[in-house]
């Protein structure tokens, strides 16, 4: 049914400040996009296929030099330096079996139900995960013959609140931008926590607020979650040796 597409993206250090976003066709049919994000150039996505065992999924030095290559095609090339790169991950698409190429494969989800009642999904986005996930409910027995509909109802957006007053406006626009309406619920960590709004980094904006948050309320377990999964630290390039000690210890 499936076939895994790997797609590495870079994180770059810009050096002023950088608010276009870019679409740049490259060869293949693909496009290549460089986007303005947490105060970073973020740039990808590759597209090759990927067989084998997904958790050996990484970036690779070839990955790197074809992003920045690409890249190059549209930015300054002072801009893509091998140097300026902050952090580069990997993910792999599962999309529907079809086309030469896994760039020529089809976007559009696939919803399937096996003859055990098994519900398999392959292909589409984050932005139609709804429509997907009521698709995907149609499928089940006990739920087959239920008035199931899309509710036009918005995303929830975060407002800064009292709990803001006095703080540091780019830690409250961080939090804003990062949690959402859950952003004063991270900031209540400073009631309690002496050192809640002091940044885990200085050259970062995250506080120690976020790494209790991230213990008490969104289950991290390790040191990993927090730097890469709760927190920016990593993809900043901001989770030295010494801020992964610093944050074992507060779990510990």
């Amino acid at each position: 049914m499936v076939r895994l597409s790997k797609g590495v993206h870079l994180l770059l250090e810009p050096r002023s400040v950088w608010q276009a976003g870019l679409v740049v066709p490259v060869e293949g049919g693909r496009v290549t996009m460089a986007l303005p994000w947490q105060g970073m150039l973020m740039l990808g996505t590759t597209d090759t296929a990927f067989e084998g065992d997904p958790a050996d999924c990484v970036v690779t030095p070839q990955d790197v030099a074809q992003v920045l290559a690409e890249a190059s095609v549209a930015l300054a090339r002072e801009m893509v330096r091998p140097d300026a790169v902050r952090f580069a991950f990997a993910g792999l698409r599962v999309l529907p079996l079809g086309g030469d190429t896994t760039a020529n494969s089809r976007r559009e989800h696939l919803v399937r139900t096996g003859r055990f009642g098994m519900v398999s999904i392959a292909g589409g986005k984050l932005t139609t995960h709804r429509r997907i996930a009521l698709e995907a409910l149609r499928r089940l027995p006990e739920l087959r013959l239920s008035n199931l509909r899309l509710v036009d109802e918005p995303l929830a957006r975060a407002a800064e609140a009292s709990d803001g007053d006095g703080i540091d406006p780019d830690i409250v626009k961080h939090m804003t931008e990062i949690y959402g309406p859950a952003s004063l619920a991270v900031l209540r960590q400073q009631r309690h926590r002496a050192n809640a709004l002091e940044r885990v980094h200085p050259q970062g904006p995250d506080v120690w607020a976020q790494v209790y948050h991230a213990l008490e309320s969104e289950w991290a377990t390790t040191v990993e979650d927090v730097v890469r999964r709760r927190t920016t630290l990593a993809v900043r390039g901001l989770a030295t040796p010494a801020v992964r000690a610093a944050v074992g210890r507060a779990m510990a």
